[in-house]
């Protein structure tokens, strides 16, 4: 009877180790296209367009960093 119940509690986990991959498959395949649209895509056309805009990105933000007093 033992060996049956334990055989049981194992099955419970399976099933709900199941439920939380579909739910995480789920986020990660349907809701993150829609709410995290690829930036690069839609507003650039060639690979030159990306790395100009990257690299005015990276440059002008450590720019702005090195001005500002660092809090300690």
């Amino acid at each position: 009877m033992k060996l049956f119940k334990k055989k049981q509690k194992m099955t419970m986990w399976q099933k709900l180790f199941l439920i939380a991959s579909l739910k995480i498959i789920f986020l990660v395949a349907v809701i993150k296209p829609l709410f995290f649209p690829n930036f690069f895509k839609n507003n650039f056309k060639t690979e030159d367009s990306k790395k100009d805009f990257m690299i005015n990105q990276l440059t002008n933000n450590s720019l702005k960093n090195a001005d500002k007093p660092k809090k300690h």
